[in-house]
């Protein structure tokens, strides 16, 4: 089990500014006239893709219950819909910037249709190797009661409300309370510690996580860890910092009990559960009735890895992304950034994206890598443990 199973590398965060936005998240006509409707998805890397149509053309989302709807720049470019808002979105670092919110004519998946809603544009090309075309956000998933079924990779919505029966096999109600742009927040509870607004978001394919503990002590659990390095993204680009990792024997959700699992307590970001801890259970979001449900299906894992090198892609070739805390990189003074020439003998110097996304599955485990430090130039040959999503 690697360490990106604890942590958020993709974190898509969109926090509005602007009071005229709720009011644009409105916008959009449904023309599903069936009340149940079947969707199915691809679990990827931790998130779900979904296939879409829009203005007919097929593309690439994924659900996001932490952000509204979103599509990315090329798509604009290609279909030139009309602006028709102008607002400033925050990230985790409090960074903002003006994004363009338009009209997107028409978008459909499985058997639902909407006419003229609104979404955001961003640009995605910084999600390396996800090819992710937009995201289907909360101005559309809460017009629906959503059982997200991972085994079998099947959304089902519900447009009046889940049925009462269709609750019986699942576990205490959670319930959530909702922001402006009806994302769904949960108390979570750790220890004798509660933390508030902890936001329900599957567009994080990450798992449990608490941003800004200031009480919290490593050494008050009995396995932990750390990593450093760029542990998210989101629209306004990657996050450097240090992630810590822990185990935790005593959770709640609301009243549902989470006996051992792992945790992340991170100085940025905000705090959330996404998709590598809700994977092991089926789920269901209701914004009827303002609750989540879980079945579990699988025991969670518990295991930190903690000797994990991550690599990351940028035009000019591929560079250190991250590393744990017994990482063999420390030995040798790499850092953050420096430049990696080779992986497994293969010349990555200005390797193309598509070239890094095909080969980089196979290079997990114990790999030959070598490296050139940024500031020095000096040249090491090690060998280390790559991981990837």
């Amino acid at each position: 089990m690697n360490i990106l199973q604890k942590i958020s590398w993709l974190c898509c965060i969109i926090l509005p500014m602007a009071c005229g936005y709720k009011a644009q998240l409105k916008k959009g006509r449904f023309l599903s006239h069936a009340k149940i409707v079947k969707v199915p998805f691809q679990l990827n890397a931790n998130m779900l893709f979904v296939d879409v149509l829009i203005n007919g053309s097929p593309k690439r989302f994924i659900l996001d219950s932490g952000a509204p709807n979103v599509i990315d720049q090329h798509i604009q470019d290609e279909l030139n819909f009309k602006v028709v808002y102008d607002t400033g979105f925050k990230d985790a670092l409090n960074r903002s910037r003006n994004l363009e919110m338009v009209k997107v004519d028409s978008l459909k998946f499985g058997e639902v249709t909407i006419l003229n809603s609104v979404a955001a544009v961003a640009d995605f090309s910084k999600f390396t190797c996800l090819n992710i075309d937009g995201i289907i956000g909360t101005n559309i998933m809460s017009h629906f009661d959503w059982e997200i079924d991972y085994t079998n990779e099947i959304a089902t919505l519900f447009k009046g409300g889940i049925p009462t029966d269709s609750l019986q096999e699942y576990g205490k109600e959670i319930p959530f309370t909702m922001n402006a742009q009806k994302s769904p927040f949960i108390d979570l509870k750790v220890g004798k510690t509660t933390f508030h607004k902890v936001e329900i978001d599957l567009g994080s394919n990450g798992g449990i996580g608490i941003n800004k503990w200031k009480s919290f002590e490593p050494d008050n659990f009995t396995d932990h860890t750390w990593v450093y390095g760029e542990t998210s993204i989101g629209i306004h680009g990657p996050i450097t910092d240090t992630t810590r990792l822990v185990r935790i024997e005593d959770a709640f959700l609301g009243e549902y009990a989470i006996e051992d699992t792992k945790m992340t307590v991170k100085p940025t970001s905000t705090s959330k559960i996404g998709n590598r801890f809700f994977k092991n259970f089926d789920l269901i979001l209701s914004w009827s009735r303002e609750a989540m449900y879980l079945k579990a299906n699988r025991a969670l894992s518990t295991n930190l890895n903690k000797d994990n090198v991550y690599l990351g892609w940028k035009e000019d070739g591929l560079y250190i992304k991250g590393f744990t805390a017994e990482s063999a990189l420390r030995e040798f003074g790499i850092e953050i950034g420096d430049k990696v020439l080779k992986v497994a003998d293969i010349n990555t110097t200005h390797i193309a994206m598509a070239k890094f996304c095909s080969l980089k599955e196979g290079w997990n485990g114990n790999v030959k890598l070598l490296v050139e430090k940024v500031n020095s130039q000096e040249i090491i040959e090690l060998v280390v443990n790559i991981v990837h999503n």
